[in-house]
């Protein structure tokens, strides 16, 4: 099965032919995805080209595991390394994204990758980066406007915005290429056609497979006063990105707080978030159980990471849920749609448990009494002294 990939490929057919893949009812996508689409069904069926977004999502997956897991075998016990080592194999958004043949671990990869760059001060790499990351799958939708903030960070959330602007505008080009329609450059039609297809008449807007808060919101208080509801979600999602802002004060615009969060936050904003978009929780995740380990935390802190990633491993769609699977191990029970959708009622709040247990953390190291940092010798090395955690600059994880 093509599952979502061949709904990308058909939308790339259609953008081919008739330069508007938004005419098709299941294209919400990116133009620059579209042409990326459209190109391949140039060269390669739907099937053919299943098998290598496979390959290439198994790979991001054995590559960015690698990339957390190198660095610090040698920061870590040995007993936690291998935990979350474990962990990271095992998250279930992270393999619900490989079987739906989605493109969520290229946007990831790529947002990561953006961010180390930035971190090291290749601005210009980092913003094409980003750019792309966001232009295949705007996951990361929130990230070049947080940076746009801080004076260090703004003119590579400038040049990254720049660049999604200008990846988008050549795809629609082409689509006006093929429409014979100079009209089809024109970005409003593409960005009616996501605010149409996520609205409240949809049928995916409100169900329970839809982890997105405004769909809570809606199957809590029903269809109506959209744009209320619209607003209520908006308001919440700003007052958690103010929180956390005040738990998170004086880490800098480039520290991997800055990242790990704003990644859940991206997903919140949006009206249609499936449950495999809680991949953009694994580097909170990851943040988190790092600092927990190396700095300390307190039982309910654990308690509430674990709480979170045991709710975010309850679904494994599109082959049914965790829960299911014991279920069929220890009786003859066979899932059903309701077991699914009871399933997806409590997953859904795996975001808000690990966002807060993060928030409350940090809130209650920033309360921690200052330690006197000794004097430092001339000849130490100054690379001990910029890293040093005292110096107030983030360290690696």
């Amino acid at each position: 099965l093509t599952l979502d990939l061949g709904l990308a490929y058909h939308g790339g057919q259609e953008a081919w032919r008739t330069g508007h893949p938004e005419r098709l009812p299941t294209w919400i996508s990116t133009p620059f995805l579209g042409m990326i689409m459209a190109l391949i069904t140039l060269v390669i069926n739907s099937r053919v080209t299943a098998h290598i977004l496979t390959v290439i999502n198994l790979l991001l997956v054995l590559g960015g595991v690698g990339a957390v897991l190198w660095p610090l075998r040698s920061r870590m016990h040995r007993g936690w390394w291998w935990l979350l080592a474990f962990a990271l194999i095992s998250f279930s958004p992270m393999m619900s994204t490989v079987w739906w043949k989605q493109f969520n671990l290229i946007a990831l990869v790529a947002a990561a990758g953006a961010f180390h760059c930035a971190r090291r001060g290749k601005d210009h790499q980092a913003a094409l980066l980003l750019a792309l990351s966001i232009s295949v799958k705007p996951l990361a939708i929130l990230l070049p406007f947080v940076l746009l903030f801080p004076r260090r960070t703004r003119w590579m959330a400038v040049e990254s915005l720049a660049w999604i602007v200008v990846l988008n505008m050549v795809a629609m080009g082409v689509f006006a290429w093929r429409a014979h329609d100079i009209a089809a450059i024109n970005p409003i039609p593409s960005l009616r056609n996501f605010q149409h297809k996520s609205k409240f008449a949809n049928i995916w807007s409100c169900h329970v497979e839809n982890f997105a808060p405004g769909s809570t919101l809606c199957r809590l208080v029903g269809g109506q006063n959209q744009t209320v509801q619209e607003f209520v979600v908006w308001a919440g999602v700003a007052l958690l990105g103010a929180w956390i802002f005040e738990a998170i004060q004086g880490r800098g615009p480039r520290s991997w707080e800055t990242f790990a969060f704003v990644m859940p936050l991206s997903v919140m904003i949006s009206p249609i978030a499936w449950s495999h978009y809680q991949i953009m929780l694994a580097p909170l995740f990851i943040l988190l159980f790092v600092r927990f380990t190396s700095e300390g935390a307190r039982r309910p802190e654990w308690f509430g990471l674990l709480f979170a990633f045991v709710l975010a491993s309850l679904v494994w769609q599109p082959y049914g849920t965790s829960v299911g699977a014991v279920r069929a191990l220890v009786s003859s029970h066979v899932q059903t749609q309701a077991d699914q959708f009871e399933v997806d009622a409590v997953a859904e709040f795996a975001q808000y448990v690990l966002v807060v247990t993060g928030i409350l953390w940090y809130a209650a190291r920033r309360r921690l009494p200052a330690v006197p940092t000794p004097a430092r010798s001339v000849s130490e090395p100054l690379a001990e002294v910029v890293l040093s955690p005292a110096a107030g600059v983030d360290t690696a994880v």
